[in-house]
This record gives C-alpha cells, structure tokens and sequence, in this order.
C-alpha cells in the first residue's frame, strides 16, 4: 500500500482515537500517529488487549498506524540527573515499546535528551 500522507493524533486534541481515525481518514490521510500519554484511553495503564482493539477500530477507519509518540520524555528524561527520572524514562520506553507492538507499529518516538 502506498501512503499518501499521515497526520499525529495530536493535531486533534481531546478527541478519542477512534473519532480522530474517522477524522484522518475523511481528511484524506492514510495513516495517524498515535501517543502514550501518563493516563486515558492510550496511557501507561492500558493493557496489551485495549491496544489491540485500538488498533482494530483504527484499521477499521481505513487507517494504518504509523507510530507511537509520547510528550512524557518532556517531563522524564532519559539525560535528566536525578537516576529516578531517568528510571522512570526507561520505564516508559519499555512500555511504549510493548503498546507499539500491540498496536502493530513499526517505530515509536524516543526523544533521548
């Protein structure tokens, strides 16, 4: 499948990602880049099983997922000097890394410093 443009779930502030799908695929995009935020409906708690269906409801839209981001590195750095912040940073690495394969993507986005 040739993708012809995508957008980040971002641009769509406060809108569930089942409607922002709906949305980017109306507008014309071919996939949405989803974010892990601390809490909600993609957030550090959602489990394996509720990315899958995340994922179902966004391919379902006509949609691919091109990524996971997340702005939580802004507030945990992996370069921070406290070794807890950068404790916690690895944490959220390690569980973007385990959404980002339930959600089937192929990159996630990790700002390093």
């Amino acid at each position: 499948m040739d993708v012809v443009g995508g957008i980040n779930h971002w641009a769509m502030p406060g809108v569930a990602v089942r409607a922002a799908a709906a949305m980017a695929k109306r507008a014309g995009f071919d996939t949405i880049e989803l974010n892990l935020d601390e809490e909600g409906e993609l957030g550090l708690r959602t489990s394996p099983t509720a990315a899958q269906a995340l994922r179902a409801a966004v391919e379902e839209a006509g949609l691919q997922i091109g990524g996971l981001s997340t702005s939580l590195y802004w507030r945990y750095s992996p370069t921070d000097d406290d070794p807890g912040i950068r404790q916690r940073a690895r944490e959220i690495a390690e569980r973007q890394l385990d959404l980002g394969a339930a959600l089937g993507v192929g990159a996630i986005l990790v700002v390093p410093g």
